[in-house]
C-alpha cells in the first residue's frame, strides 16, 4: 500500500499525476496511515541545512497559511479550478508543499545525470551601493557612514552631510536608494525605524516638527517599527497610487513595480490602506494585496514570514517568475529565460541569503520540478531532467 502511496505523492511532487490519479492522491491523503506516512517524510524534511529551527508544526503551518492565502487570491480572481477545491484537500495540499518548501524528497527518484549547479558556474552576489540624495540634489554614498552599534543609521547624522538652508514653509527631503543587493536600516527623527531591502527606495522630509503627519514615500519593500504619536499619524505613500496610514504599529509593505501588486502585511497594531478610493483597516496577522488599477484582497497571512528578508532569509514561495525576480534582486543576473513547460510551476523554499545562486537553484532543483543552467550572468529555466 505505501509503494501505491509513494508513487502518488512522487508523481504529484513532479507534476506528472492525471486528473484521475490527483483525485485518488488527495483521497488517500484522508487516510491516517498514509497521513503518518508524510508526516515521517516531514520529519526528515525538517532537518534540510535551509530550514534549521522550523519543527514539523511550525512548516505545517506556515505551508497551510501560504496556501491559503494563495487560494483566496485565486479565487478572487476567478481561478475555478481552486474555487472547486474543498478545504480539506487545501490543508493536504499544504502539507505536500511542507514537503517541496524543504526540497529534500525521501522517496527513491532514480540517479540524476545532471552535474550539481555548484560544480558548474555561478552569479555574485550583487555589491551595490546605498546611496543619499540631499534637498540640493546631490548623491552621497552611505557606505563610509558608520551606523550605531545596532547596525542603524540615523536620519539626524544626515543634517551634517550639507542641508540646504530651507526657505520659509518649504519641506525639504531627503532620499535613501538600496541597489540591488544591499539593505539598509534607518531611524528617523521621531524614532521611527524603517529597514529597506534590496533595490527599495524610501523618501521622508528633514524634520517632522510642527508637522500635524509624519508622511514619507516609499517603493521596493521596506519594514517599518513606527514610533506612537497620536497627534501626528505615520503615513507611508506607495507607489504614487497606495497609501497606508498608522498610529504606531510595525508592518511591512512590498511595492515592488515589477511585481504589479503591493502587499501590506500588519504585524502589531493597525493600518489604514487607502487604495483606488476604498478603505480597508488591518488587524495584526492580516495582509492585504492592491492590484495595480484594481481592487484590495485582504486576507489571513504568514506576517512573520514576510519580514524573513530582514532577517537574512529568502522565502521563496510563489510561481517561478516571482521567484526568479526576488533572486535577480539579490544576485547578478542579467537576464531570465523561460523554456516551455515552466511558467505554471510554484515551488515553495526557505533559504539563507548567504547562500550562493549556485546553491540556491541547486535547492530548488531538489523538487524534481525544474532544471537550471547558468551562462555568464543568464540563467535558463525548464522542465526537471531525469
Amino acid at each position: 500500500m505505501h509503494q501505491d502511496f509513494d508513487a502518488l505523492l512522487d508523481g504529484y511532487l513532479t507534476g506528472t499525476l492525471s486528473e484521475a490519479e490527483t483525485q485518488r492522491f488527495f483521497e488517500l491523503i484522508g487516510d491516517p496511515e498514509h497521513r503518518a506516512r508524510l508526516e515521517s517524510v516531514i520529519d526528515h524534511a525538517a532537518e534540510e541545512r535551509s530550514l534549521v529551527g522550523l519543527g514539523q508544526e511550525e512548516l505545517q503551518a506556515r505551508s497551510l497559511r501560504q496556501l491559503q492565502h494563495r487560494l483566496q487570491m485565486e479565487t478572487a480572481a476567478g481561478a475555478s479550478k481552486v474555487r472547486r477545491m474543498s478545504w480539506k484537500y487545501a490543508a493536504a495540499a499544504a502539507v505536500i508543499l511542507a514537503i517541496a518548501a524543504t526540497l529534500w524528497i525521501a522517496l527513491p527518484r532514480g540517479s540524476r545525470t545532471t552535474q550539481p549547479l555548484a560544480q558548474r558556474a555561478d552569479i555574485e552576489r550583487v555589491q551595490g551601493a546605498v546611496t543619499l540624495s540631499l534637498p540640493d540634489g546631490r548623491a552621497l554614498s552611505l557606505d563610509s557612514m558608520a551606523p550605531d552599534p545596532s547596525g542603524t543609521s540615523q536620519a539626524s547624522e544626515f543634517e551634517r552631510l550639507g542641508r540646504t538652508p530651507a526657505e520659509d514653509n518649504v519641506q525639504q527631503f531627503y532620499t535613501i536608494n538600496t541597489a540591488r543587493g544591499r539593505q539598509f536600516r534607518l531611524l528617523l527623527e521621531d524614532g521611527t525605524i524603517a529597514y529597506l531591502n534590496a533595490a527599495s527606495t524610501i523618501k521622508f522630509p528633514t524634520s517632522f516638527n510642527g508637522a500635524a503627519t509624519r508622511d514619507v514615500e516609499i517603493s521596493g519593500e521596506v519594514y517599518f517599527e513606527v514610533a506612537k504619536n497620536a497627534l501626528a499619524p505615520f503615513r507611508v505613500k506607495v507607489n504614487d497610487d497606495m497609501q497606508v496610514e498608522v498610529l504606531g504599529t510595525s508592518f511591512n509593505i512590498k511595492a515592488y513595480t515589477d511585481e504589479g501588486k503591493t502587499t501590506t502585511s500588519l504585524l502589531e497594531g493597525a493600518v489604514r490602506i487607502h487604495h483606488g478610493g476604498e478603505q480597508l483597516t488591518m488587524k495584526p496577522g492580516q495582509q492585504v494585496t492592491a492590484i495595480k488599477g484594481g481592487a484590495m484582497q485582504m486576507s489571513p497571512g504568514d506576517v512573520n514570514e514576510s519580514v524573513a528578508w530582514k532577517d537574512g532569509r529568502f522565502e521563496l514561495y510563489g510561481n517561478i517568475h516571482e521567484i526568479m525576480r526576488q533572486l535577480q534582486r539579490w544576485y547578478d543576473i542579467a537576464e531570465v529565460r523561460y523554456a516551455a513547460g515552466v511558467d505554471s510551476t510554484i515551488l515553495v523554499a526557505t533559504v539563507s541569503t548567504s547562500k550562493k545562486l549556485s546553491e540556491v537553484l541547486e535547492i530548488l532543483e531538489k523538487t524534481g520540478s525544474i532544471h537550471f543552467d547558468i551562462e555568464g550572468n543568464k540563467v535558463t529555466v525548464m522542465p526537471s531532467r531525469q
